[in-house]
């Protein structure tokens, strides 16, 4: 807006006075920044891989709105990938406390039991999670593996969630759990079948090419699955299984 000669030497005038005078103008206020504001930039961090950074944001939050659930459950996922599982938990089980219909909240506190070796209180976790969300696969997916791998029981239970999981979602590493159970149930070739079905999502899903040797093996043929250890060891050549898989390649011999 165009001002008056005039008129911007008397507010220039006014200024200089009350400068003279000791006075000043009066500043903006600066916001107070509220809980929103420190989640967000928690959430910033998180997603940037920063999760000390996101752990100093999210307390500031907790600190302004200790009732947000969510503050706690995305804290106990920054703490979770820090590795304090400890921590983790705590804040997934106050979130719970605060909102006890998240299904992901439940996930999450699973996911963390099992990385601490609690596998039956994993499993809770994720039956809870999918009494809440019967459309989650991930949930499904991990209610299945905890069943089939961890607990090595109850087949029949992990078979219903392992195909509910691939039904939801006909990811690599569903149909790797599908197949697993399928194992497990001694139902050979359909295990086959959808290890196949993993590996050709992601030739570099390593785990599908040990549950295939493990299959070919039962099937008796020797050759496919020494085919599959060796390729195993070959994309991992340091990985989790190797002592196991160099002993069963020995035996082979």
């Amino acid at each position: 807006m165009y001002l008056p000669r005039q008129l911007c030497l008397l507010i220039l005038l006014l200024l200089t006075l009350a400068a003279c005078n000791g006075v000043s103008p009066t500043p903006a206020a600066t916001p107070t920044p509220d809980s929103s504001t420190f989640y967000s930039q928690g959430l910033g961090y998180m997603n940037s891989g920063e999760y000390k950074l996101a752990v100093i944001e999210f307390n500031k939050a907790a600190e302004l709105n200790p009732d947000d659930a969510n503050i706690f459950a995305s804290r106990g996922l920054a703490h979770h990938w820090l590795g304090a599982y400890g921590e983790a938990g705590a804040d997934y089980s106050h979130a719970i406390e605060l909102d006890p219909d998240n299904y992901l909240t439940y996930y999450n506190r699973g996911v963390s039991f099992n990385d601490r070796g609690q596998h039956e209180r994993a499993l809770a976790d994720y039956r809870r999670a999918v009494a809440r969300n019967d459309n989650d696969s991930l949930s499904h997916n991990n209610l299945a593996w905890t069943l089939a791998y961890h607990l090595d029981t109850d087949y029949q239970e992990a078979l219903e969630h392992a195909l509910r999981s691939v039904e939801l979602e006909p990811s690599e590493h569903n149909h790797d759990t599908l197949a697993l159970v399928y194992y497990k149930l001694e139902r050979f070739e359909e295990a086959l079948k959808h290890y196949d079905t993993a590996l050709a999502l992601n030739p570099d899903q390593l785990e599908s090419y040990i549950g295939r040797g493990d299959v070919y093996l039962a099937l008796g043929n020797q050759k496919a699955a020494r085919s599959d250890y060796q390729t195993y060891l070959s994309l991992a050549p340091a990985g989790e299984g190797k002592d196991e898989v160099e002993a069963i390649l020995k035996s082979l011999q």
